[in-house]
């Protein structure tokens, strides 16, 4: 007979749905990298992302990927048109956001450009059943003021401002319901004060962002700093704030799994670094060693072995919903046999301010290790069943013994779940 000690315990939690949360609750935003291979297939498999289309409420394209001419772009107009994209978000009550150029070193840095730009792609979509509710301003301030060589813009803080404000007029004269806000990168190039300053600088010239998303090396020393200050500082202008997650700009990314763990190791950092933001924006721009925009994959999102984005919205927003267990008890044989199946219970509080809904995929997760090792690695909860904040739940069900010679130690008093944060603590057991 071989000893072996097991420890299950661990959680994969999913967080509720956007449409039971209050009207003031904050927005999902969904970006998918321009290359990525199933990019499609989110208007097509939908029964493979419904949880995660349910948090959404922003679905965003870059301007390159809807644009009224032809282009060499893998997603085009004509080809979203053919899986009826637009027509579906409207179905599923998710807005169109477009994230734009408005002061870029090509074309000659000229507003009237990008301006006119815009608006005809805006006319076209809505011309094929679309509608754009969002622009999100591609980062004007480090467009226009870093220094690129010869194609730089070369202008100071104030007159980017200043250019940036005549594409928001001309914008919104064309379209006074369209909600223009700003994107910028910080760190490594801007202190939180420059960004102040920027503000500032764009409501002196008349102008104030609808909205402003917060873009940084997630590596960088001073970013907490950056979000405590740039977090107060919009709130206390009435100006939404948000954060992107996209799974760090340092590096290339050649699998999904690297930007699923970076991008969670982020969300962890803004949990803990700032009050929940009011927009949080699930965005890809990663690129992998070849130069393509193909990480990560989106589908599907239920698959613990598929590090899709859909799933990084799911167990990122968990994160970020404070979404906890306390563990109370469990019944697992000290002693088993390579091969036979044994039962086991595990009891967990719902320590979170969050309900667990069954429908919405919440489990109990094998964890150390979770590639199913002892047969199985989640054990769900019944499809109507809800776990309230405080409530327990008691998980039965069989493991299997695996094949191991030598004694295997599962235990730790403590341990975080590095794809969910969930702390639980626990007895060892040797």
């Amino acid at each position: 007979m071989k000893n072996i000690c097991i420890f299950l315990i661990g959680f994969f939690l999913n967080s509720l749905l956007v449409s039971s949360l209050p009207e003031d609750s904050p927005q999902i935003w969904f970006h998918p990298n321009s290359e990525s291979p199933d990019f499609f297939d989110l208007f097509v498999k939908e029964d493979q992302w419904e949880n995660a289309r349910n948090k959404i409420d922003v679905f965003q394209f870059y301007q390159a990927n809807v644009y009224h001419q032809p282009t060499n772009e893998k997603i085009t107009l004509s080809r979203l048109l053919d899986v009826d994209a637009f027509g579906k978000l409207r179905a599923w009550n998710i807005s169109v956001a477009l994230e734009v150029g408005a002061v870029k070193p090509e074309p000659a840095c000229d507003p009237a450009f990008t301006s006119d730009s815009v608006i005809q792609t805006i006319r076209n979509i809505e011309e094929h059943g679309g509608y754009v509710t969002y622009l999100s301003m591609d980062e004007p301030l480090y467009a226009g003021t870093i220094d690129f060589g010869d194609i730089s813009c070369g202008f100071t803080l104030e007159e980017t401002a200043r250019r940036t404000a005549i594409f928001m007029k001309t914008v919104q004269a064309a379209y006074p319901n369209v909600l223009i806000g700003d994107i910028e990168v910080v760190y490594p190039y801007f202190k939180a004060s420059d960004i102040q300053r920027w503000i500032i600088e764009l409501e002196n010239n008349g102008v104030t962002p609808a909205f402003f998303h917060y873009d940084t090396d997630p590596k960088g020393e001073i970013v907490e700093e950056d979000l405590q200050i740039l977090s107060t500082f919009f709130r206390e202008r009435n100006i939404p704030f948000g954060v992107i997650y996209h799974g760090g700009v340092a590096d290339y990314l050649d699998t999904s799994e690297a930007f699923f763990l970076n991008n969670t190791l982020w969300i962890m950092k803004v949990k803990k670094s700032i009050p929940l933001a009011d927009h949080h924006i699930f965005q890809s721009w990663a690129l992998t060693t070849k130069n393509e925009a193909t990480i990560p994959i989106n589908l599907p999102e239920y698959d613990s072995t598929i590090y899709s984005h859909t799933r990084m919205i799911n167990e990122g927003w968990a994160i970020l919903m404070d979404n906890d267990a306390q563990f109370i008890s469990q019944t697992v044989p000290l002693e088993m046999e390579s091969g036979k199946q044994y039962p086991v219970t595990i009891t967990l509080k719902n320590s979170g301010p969050v309900s667990w809904y069954g429908h919405e995929g919440y489990n109990l997760g094998a964890q150390m290790p979770t590639d199913g090792l002892w047969g199985l690695d989640r054990v769900p909860l019944d499809s109507g069943e809800v776990i309230a904040p405080e409530q327990q739940k008691t998980f039965t069900f069989f493991v299997t013994a695996p094949w191991y010679q030598d004694l295997i130690s599962f235990g730790g008093a403590c341990f975080k779940k590095l794809l969910n944060g969930l702390e639980i603590y626990a007895p060892t057991y040797y």
